[in-house]
């Protein structure tokens, strides 16, 4: 089994919490050409993870065909177009995203219920120590 241990766990979850940031970044963002450089930015960290997982081919393949190809493809098409400088009205975003109230609770409710079902699977196999029982 594959872990990490001392400063690459440190940044394996720096990496991940930036790459989360990254990606809410994507979807806030009021201009379409700032959220295709989040875009760029959070596909940039993905391949970082790769790499810090010692899976190079796949964070060289991720470079190449998503950084390198779709998203110059993308953001040639967002200039080409020319979007309306005033971007996305924070009402709509906000409506999209919910205010907070009862979409952050189910969220929070889902991520506990997927780690304590990872735990349990993790101890069930014998992939995890100091299991309860």
């Amino acid at each position: 089994m594959f872990q990490l241990h001392g400063w690459e766990a440190v940044l394996f979850y720096v990496l991940a919490f930036l790459t989360l940031i990254m990606g809410v970044f994507v979807v806030t963002a009021r201009l379409a050409v700032h959220s295709a450089l989040f875009l760029i930015s959070t596909l940039v960290n993905i391949a970082l993870l790769f790499i810090l997982l010692r899976a190079e081919f796949v964070a060289g393949v991720q470079i190449l065909v998503y950084v390198g190809g779709v998203m110059v493809l993308f953001l040639f098409v967002i200039m080409l177009v020319q979007t309306r400088a005033g971007g996305i009205p924070r009402q709509a975003i906000h409506r999209a995203i919910g205010s907070g109230g009862g979409r952050s609770d189910t969220a929070c409710c889902f991520i506990l219920f997927l780690g304590d079902a990872g735990a349990r699977f993790l101890c069930a196999n014998g992939l995890r120590s100091g299991c309860p029982g």
